[in-house]
């Protein structure tokens, strides 16, 4: 049977539309979470440290968060042209990010030899697997990082997006194109990394005289995402319906290990 190989490249301006059309009040939650994010790390930079140790883990801590803040505002712009392979290079990052952090904020000592690490062996010594290991939640962090790695080298599993139709033949994507399941997936991942990264910060800096994030919003903030994930979930569930041609080659985060991940957040 002769197989044949259709190269499709979308209006990038219908699928920014169909994606507006799929995450509606989503992306204003999402860009709220963003907003809270700003403000923690303008809070950060003005915050009194007693000690030199204190003052070198809050300048840490800031520019961590302005990595993280960037990844995500990253990964929405991307979702929202249908790359979302390029979008998980994001998420990856965030978890790094967010496992760093944690590490420096538990081990403040640390925080000269992370600063100063340029050479690859100083570089592996904050590798995510070995940080994982001195961190709460290490583990899911690690099998989270794991997956998203998967799609960050060349592999024949990061190759975008070949829809199959028929076994006859194939669709091969060039650019950004719609996929509605693999799209909800990946912003809920990315919400919910920006949350817990907020919760973390109300915790590290409830009580500091010169900022303070407010918990009492993030955990609404959280309890609005979750709802919202729900609805996406099934949104998208249905859209996929549409569609005759199979997603190959793109991978994403299981349903259930998002919905643990939410129900952990939300305990916090």
């Amino acid at each position: 049977m002769k197989q044949t190989i259709e190269v499709i490249r979308e209006d990038p301006e219908d699928v920014v539309g169909q994606f507006h059309g799929l995450v509606s009040e989503g992306e204003g939650v999402f860009e709220h979470i963003l907003e809270l994010l700003h403000c923690a790390v303008e809070g950060i930079s003005h915050c009194q440290a007693n000690t030199v140790e204190h003052r070198k883990l809050n300048r840490a801590t800031m520019l961590l968060t302005a990595r993280f803040y960037s990844a995500a505002q990253a990964g929405l712009l991307l979702l929202g042209s249908g790359l979302v392979l390029q979008a998980q290079f994001m998420s990856r990052d965030m978890v790094e990010t967010l496992v760093v952090l944690r590490y420096l904020q538990a081990h403040p000592k640390e925080v000269d030899n992370w600063t100063k690490a340029t050479t690859r062996k100083q570089r592996m010594e904050f590798r995510v697997s070995r940080l994982c290991k001195a961190i709460p939640n290490g583990r899911t962090y690690k099998q989270q990082f794991d997956m998203l790695s998967v799609y960050l080298h060349t592999t024949s599993l990061a190759t975008g997006g070949i829809l199959r139709p028929a076994p006859a033949n194939e669709r091969l994507y060039l650019g950004g194109f719609y996929q509605p399941f693999p799209v909800a997936n990946e912003l809920s991942s990315q919400m919910a990394l920006s949350i817990e990264l907020l919760h973390l910060l109300a915790r590290w800096y409830g009580k500091n005289d010169s900022w303070t994030l407010d918990t009492n919003e993030v955990k609404l903030m959280a309890q609005a995402s979750l709802q919202y994930w729900v609805k996406l979930r099934d949104s998208a569930s249905k859209e996929d319906l549409k569609f005759e041609d199979t997603v190959s080659l793109l991978k994403h985060l299981p349903i259930a290990q998002i919905e643990a991940w939410w129900e952990r957040i939300n305990r916090q």
